[in-house]
């Protein structure tokens, strides 16, 4: 971008989220912007505001809970790393998926179905509210089981539901073919690789200071805010690591692998544990369906992505108030990492306000 569009864009930004965190949207935010350009990326970070109700300043290292991004961002990478060692084939169903017995009504629920949320599993269950009566080491078989013991609410592939459920078995299907644990397996494949370990991480295992973390808010089941420790209850419950949730990452952190992800598709780099090609089979759009096999698209009307973003993008959303969008057409990356739930969960102004940001951004650098 030419200077003159980065010092405007700045000024729109600047006062924008000066307003979004008086009016308590969240009590601070970090934006990350990618742009492809004359054969390199062109990138913009900015911080604004506060990582909870103390004096610590949003900044490149503050670590977010990015929540639901942890379903494209971990599993379905993770999955790719499987697919590249065989160990793992987009064909398989649940029966040859788990190690234990799977009813009749859900044999044919594939590794596609659930990656592309068209199980027919529910889209989500307070599991954790009985969990917690049970010993730790026992939890994740018992909500595997319990899972696969839903009711479905249609037949596998005859309809489309953004399910925690069907991610929350893709998390332990990676970790029987790995042998290791999610964020063992997903840690040496994914990150290590494009040295991204300290900015895109599970704390759990990690020591880190609580200052860097944005506080999630408070959990009435702990009695205290959340500081690097998961805000989805059902992944917390299960030890902080989950194939739905659990994920926390920097500004910068998130904004490389997206770069990562939109050069692989334009086979401008690969990366190491899973080739281009494959990476373009997750990356399509499902028919009669709004989801690729892990990432989001844009909604024909009221996107979360604003009205800029070409058919060709992907993205997701997460429940703390994080997000991100790639136009794999027009080659720009837009982050979005906030703590709106600081506030409360039924916190929902960030619905009015993502659409508003991708716009701001979008115009300037598209001209549009």
């Amino acid at each position: 971008m030419v200077e003159i569009q980065m010092k405007r864009l700045k000024t729109c930004l600047d006062k924008s989220f000066t307003d979004y965190i008086n009016e308590k949207v969240f009590p601070g935010a970090a934006v990350g912007i990618s742009s492809f350009i004359g054969g390199e990326f062109e990138r913009m970070i900015f911080c604004y505001g506060k990582t909870d109700g103390s004096a610590n300043e949003v900044n490149q290292n503050t670590l977010y809970d990015v929540a639901s991004l942890t379903k494209p961002l971990v599993t379905v990478l993770s999955i790719l790393a499987l697919i590249e060692e065989k160990k793992i084939s987009w064909e398989e169903r649940l029966e040859s998926l788990l190690s234990f017995d799977i009813p009749k009504d859900k044999r044919d629920i594939s590794l596609i179905h659930l990656m592309s949320h068209c199980s027919g599993l529910p889209a989500h269950r307070p599991y954790y509210k009985d969990l917690v009566r049970i010993a730790p080491e026992l939890r994740r078989d018992i909500i595997l089981k319990t899972i696969i013991n839903e009711d479905l609410l249609y037949p596998p592939g005859e309809g489309s539901l953004y399910s925690d459920l069907g991610y929350i078995l893709l998390g332990n299907i990676i970790e029987e073919r790995s042998r290791e644990r999610l964020d063992a397996f997903w840690r040496k494949k994914i990150t290590v690789p494009l040295h991204l370990q300290k900015k895109l991480l599970f704390p759990k295992n990690e020591e880190i200071q609580e200052k860097n973390f944005a506080s999630t808010g408070y959990s009435s089941i702990l009695t205290r805010n959340l500081y690097g420790v998961v805000h989805d209850d059902n992944c917390r419950i299960l030890g902080g690591v989950a194939g739905h949730a659990g994920l926390f990452g920097t500004i910068e952190g998130v904004l490389t692998l997206c770069e990562k992800i939109l050069m692989g598709y334009n086979d401008q780099s690969t990366h190491p544990s899973f080739s281009n090609d494959n990476l373009r089979v997750v990356l399509e759009q499902r028919q009669n369906s709004p989801w690729t096999l892990g990432f989001d698209t844009p909604s024909p009307a009221a996107s979360s992505s604003g009205r800029f973003f070409s058919k060709k993008s992907i993205g997701h959303l997460g429940f703390t108030g994080t997000s991100f969008w790639i136009d794999l057409q027009q080659r720009v990356c837009i982050v979005f990492l906030s703590n709106r739930t600081f506030f409360g969960i039924e916190n929902e102004k960030l619905k009015k306000v993502r659409p508003i940001i991708h716009d701001m951004i979008m115009r300037e650098i598209t001209g549009k």
